[in-house]
């Protein structure tokens, strides 16, 4: 029998961490959305603030709306901010979870959420692989609606044109494999002493991390967060993701990575980039909207071209995972809004907002469609192609058995892990990064043995096959039979 989510929530040690409403000291006397005829809604979503005021706007003077109370949190503050308005009893009624690390399943049975009264029709139209078992829907009912589509990628080829042009390089077919972008941040290089080819984040280390894995799918790693799908092994050591780091390492080591790279996170190393001072800035596609907000006078210089790949290849494919929970709207259990809160986030499963929510350039939209009419940069319109054309869904173990969470739950962080692997070899605090790996591969398995073990004690039904998805077949959205 498998477990309950009551169950989990106790094997996972959600209750212990002071999340669950028992740690809370909520007595009931406050309520979310304390302020008579208001909705308060949270998110971390500052690129598209300023649109989604708008909406709220127009929600408030609809039939049966009410007016808005938003609050735009800084990323790195969400989660606290969530934490403690849990703890006083003064949750928003609408809210991402942004910045809390917790498996959503817990968090329904610990009385996080309410269902979404999901309008019918938008339910309805709502893509594949967005509403997923286990993940944001639970015993069929739909607890939250995420934001955007489950597609995007981290390692985008942005490229300084003027550079380019000026190191003989043609803008409009620019290098796309490891050695010929490696000759051309070598030809960059040569221009001037104050200019490089290559600036990276590396002081965000989970980054540098998304980064390899990425660029070891596209080269073809048929893997997802270092397993490999098809027999679930952890492979952050496979022959695919070493070429892609000793790729970075060998341009490191021929001097055309910008030399702070090593202390810049990612705003600042755009900043950097903008500069004029380095050709590539490997990011997302919400670049695109960075540089039109807050270096207008860049906007000219940036072109974008194909992902990175070791030889050239008709077959370049990413994975990802379904939308993170973090870019879901979810409903707080305490809501005396629960229709109008419902109400406002089928707005955002409908075409027409997703067509305004698109032109803050910030995430790839759940209708694809609405970007060629949207009134967005054509760079960005060409990184949603590249995107649609290259990534896919990749299977989830959880929802194909929930008791995988409780697994998931039990497992520790490993020390250190893939990213600060990759920062440390490019900053040269990690010498033998193949050993490195090798031992994280082991390390990993032996930790998630551990977990699986400990589960099973505490009556989930869950192996290490459950990792393994034996028809996975890469360029394809994967279908749970």
């Amino acid at each position: 029998m498998r477990l309950n989510r009551r169950q989990f929530l106790v094997s996972s040690g959600l209750a212990a961490a002071g999340l669950g409403l028992g740690a809370c000291g909520n007595d009931g006397a406050s309520r979310s959305g304390d302020s008579p005829g208001v909705l308060k809604w949270w998110d971390p979503r500052q690129p598209v603030a300023d649109i989604q005021r708008e909406i709220f706007a127009e929600f408030a003077e609809s039939d049966g709306g009410l007016q808005v109370d938003y609050t735009v949190y800084n990323p790195a503050e969400m989660g606290e901010a969530l934490q403690l308005a849990k703890q006083s009893g003064q949750m928003p009624d609408v809210f991402t979870i942004f910045g809390l690390d917790l498996n959503p399943g817990g968090l329904v049975d610990e009385g996080w959420f309410t269902p979404i009264k999901l309008d019918d029709d938008v339910r309805a139209g709502i893509p594949e692989g967005i509403l997923l078992e286990g993940i944001n829907v639970f015993d069929g009912e739909v607890y939250g609606l995420p934001v955007n589509d489950f597609r995007g990628l981290n390692i985008l080829t942005w490229f300084n044109r003027e550079l380019y042009e000026q190191a003989g390089l043609d803008p409009e077919n620019p290098p796309v494999t490891y050695d010929d972008i490696r000759a051309a941040t070598r030809k960059i290089r040569g221009l001037g002493d104050d200019l490089y080819g290559w600036v990276a984040p590396i002081k965000e280390t989970g980054r540098m991390g998304q980064h390899i894995e990425e660029l070891a799918q596209a080269a073809g790693a048929p893997t997802l967060g270092g397993v490999d799908l098809r027999t679930g092994e952890y492979q952050f050591h496979s022959q695919y993701h070493l070429d892609a780091l000793e790729w970075w390492l060998a341009m490191s080591q021929d001097g055309v990575l910008f030399p702070a790279s090593t202390s810049l996170d990612a705003r600042q190393a755009r900043a950097r980039w903008v500069t004029g001072q380095s050709a590539i800035f490997f990011d997302a596609q919400f670049n695109m909207a960075e540089v039109v907000l807050n270096f207008a006078d860049f906007e000219s210089k940036v072109a974008l071209g194909p992902l990175a790949v070791p030889e050239p290849s008709e077959n370049v494919v990413v994975s990802k995972g379904p939308v993170h929970a973090g870019a879901t709207h979810w409903i707080a259990a305490e809501s005396e809004h629960v229709d109008e809160a419902s109400a406002l986030i089928s707005w955002f499963g409908k075409k027409e907002i997703q067509a305004r929510i698109v032109e803050g350039m910030n995430a790839v939209p759940l209708f694809p469609e609405v970007v060629e009419t949207a009134d967005v940069h054509p760079l960005f319109k060409k990184a949603v192609e590249i995107i649609f054309e290259h990534v896919f869904l990749a299977p989830n173990p959880v929802v194909r058995n929930p008791d995988v969470a409780v697994a998931q739950a039990q497992m520790k962080p490993i020390d250190p892990d893939f990213g600060s692997i990759v920062a440390g070899t490019l900053t040269g605090d990690v010498t033998d990064y193949k050993a490195a790996l090798e031992k994280l591969s082991s390390d990993t398995t032996a930790e998630r043995d551990r977990a699986i073990e400990e589960a099973r004690k505490q009556g989930a039904q869950v192996s290490v096959d459950d990792w393994a998805f034996p028809d996975w077949a890469s360029g394809q959205n994967y279908t749970y039979s």
